[in-house]
This record gives structure tokens, C-alpha cells and sequence, in this order.
């Protein structure tokens, strides 16, 4: 468990961080969010001991963050590869670097990573999807307990997007590897993490799982039904307020989740089709949005 307690941190007089506490469970995927100048990456970089707080206290499982430097792994928006260099030499490097003992734990990673089939390429010819996945190999050299990515999907194009989280998800799941991963593209976040934390102007605005920020920050449910009802006509009727999207698709907001399912049978019962429902405004970005105005 990484642990840090009152963490600031003061550029020149500047504040970036102030006063962050906040647990880091092991084996987890962690979503740090926040608009750019939050502190987002001057987060991280205190986490994995590259620098260190103004004030405050960095534990890993109880000890100095200094014993997490050999334990962590890291990809930045610049993968740090050697664009001259093969992605078999680029990894045999950084294992040397390392200290790597291993002498397949290359052609492993390559394996893994789905870049076998161009191990003898150089890497200035690869996509930038393909690089990214060098690059978390890279991370992987050393068997890391905890990874720290920083925007690993900037660029990519939407496969590129898949590849990459799909690796994290390997990574974290086969592995139990602690990752802590920031992007701006909330719905990637949404579809790996088990939990998230909000930083807003350096400070720690909230933290918890989807379900618990949908809990503590929205007082109602919206749904969207599409149906041969037209809410003008039968919204006394049903007793719900709402509005009409289409001609198919009336919204309905409720109090709760438990109100949608007796509606949905009233609508059938008085002899309208119902042919979708689907819940929308309580995803992450929402949410984001929500807490970003509630901090101003």
C-alpha cells in the first residue's frame, strides 16, 4: 500500500499540492483525474520518488518511498525509447540498466506485448500505438509491483486506445501489478479502474469507486425509454416528470433506480412497447463535471 499523509509540494513560491492524504491499495487500478495544471503529474512524480513533498510524509507498505524506486515501474507521454534501436535492443538495455538477470525476460515482454513479429525492427519505423507498448514493456523489465502512467493512450488512435488499456488490464489482473494511471479521456479511465481520485487546483477534491461517487453526488436518475409513447400525452398519467427527445425516445428522471423498473411495467401494461432503456448522465465525466463545479 502506498500511503501519503498532508503531501504538498511549492515551486518558487508557487503552491501545486496542498495537503494531499490518500491510500493507494495494492493490486488496484487507481484513475488520478483533474484539468491540466491540477498537479496530476507533480503527483506522480513525488509517488514514484523522482521528487520529493515540501511537506508531508511518502510511505510504501509502511516504509520510506525511497524502497519503491527499484519496485516501480513508469511510462510518460515520451516513451523513452531509442527510436535507432530495435525494440529487442531497446529492452535488453534498459534490462542491463535494471539489472535484469533474466536472459528471456525480453523476448517475454515481447511475447506478451504483441511485439514479437518486430523485435528486430527499429523503433523510429513503429506507430505510435506500438510504441506505447514498448514502452509499458519497458516498465515491465524489472517485475515492478506498482506502475505509474502518465497519459499512456495520448495519441493513439482508437485501436491504439484498446491495445493499450487492454495490456493494462492483463497486466494488472495476471500479475496483480498496483497501477495508477491519468488521462484526460474520462471513458477510458471509466472501463479500467476500480477507483479514482479527483485533483483539483493541487487539491484532493474526492476519491472512491463509480458506484460510491454516483451515490454521494446524484440526487436522481435519468433514463432514456424508447417506446411508441409520447410523454405530452402520458406524463399526468404515469405521474413522472420529463421531456420528449424524439419522436421514439422520452426522457424520465427519477428519484432513484428503483422507480424504473414499475414505470417501464406501467408503460407496458397500459399496451405501449418499450424496446430500450438505458441510464444516462451518471458516467465519469459527468460526475467530473459535477465535482469540478462544486469545487469553484
Amino acid at each position: 500500500m502506498l500511503t501519503l499523509q498532508n503531501v504538498s509540494k511549492t515551486y518558487e513560491h508557487r503552491q501545486v499540492l496542498t495537503d494531499m492524504t490518500f491510500e493507494i491499495p495494492s493490486g488496484k487500478i487507481i484513475g488520478l483525474i483533474g484539468p491540466n495544471g491540477a498537479g496530476k503529474t507533480t503527483m506522480i512524480r513525488i509517488m514514484n520518488g523522482v521528487i520529493t513533498p515540501s511537506s508531508g510524509t511518502v510511505h510504501y507498505h509502511g516504509e520510506s518511498i525511497d524502497t519503491l524506486r527499484t519496485k516501480a515501474g513508469v511510462v510518460t507521454e515520451s516513451a523513452g525509447l531509442y527510436p535507432d534501436m530495435t525494440a529487442l535492443e531497446n529492452l535488453q538495455f534498459y534490462a542491463s540498466l535494471y539489472g535484469v538477470k533474466e536472459k528471456e525476460r525480453a523476448h517475454e515482454l515481447l511475447r506478451q506485448f504483441d511485439l514479437e513479429h518486430v523485435s528486430d525492427t527499429l523503433v523510429h519505423t513503429f506507430s505510435t500505438g506500438m510504441k506505447k507498448r514498448l514502452a509499458l514493456a519497458k516498465a515491465m523489465l524489472h517485475h515492478p509491483e506498482i506502475l505509474f502512467l502518465d497519459e499512456p493512450t495520448n495519441g493513439l488512435d482508437p485501436d491504439g486506445i484498446r491495445q493499450v488499456l487492454d495490456m493494462i488490464r492483463l497486466v494488472n489482473q495476471t500479475q496483480g501489478t498496483t497501477v495508477i494511471i491519468t488521462s484526460h479521456l474520462l471513458y477510458q479511465l471509466e472501463n479500467v479502474c476500480d477507483t479514482y481520485l479527483f485533483i483539483e487546483q493541487g487539491v484532493l477534491i474526492e476519491q472512491g469507486t463509480l458506484s460510491d461517487l454516483r451515490r454521494r453526488h446524484q440526487s436522481s436518475i435519468t433514463v432514456q425509454i424508447r417506446t411508441n409513447a409520447t410523454l405530452q400525452k402520458d406524463q399526468s398519467l404515469l405521474g413522472f416528470t420529463g421531456k420528449q427527445i424524439d419522436e421514439e425516445v422520452i426522457q424520465i428522471t427519477f428519484e432513484n433506480e428503483q422507480f424504473i423498473t414499475p414505470f417501464l411495467k406501467e408503460l407496458i401494461a397500459f399496451g405501449y412497447t418499450v424496446t430500450e432503456c438505458r441510464i444516462v448522465g451518471n458516467d465519469l465525466e459527468d460526475i467530473y463535471f459535477k465535482l469540478r463545479e462544486d469545487s469553484l
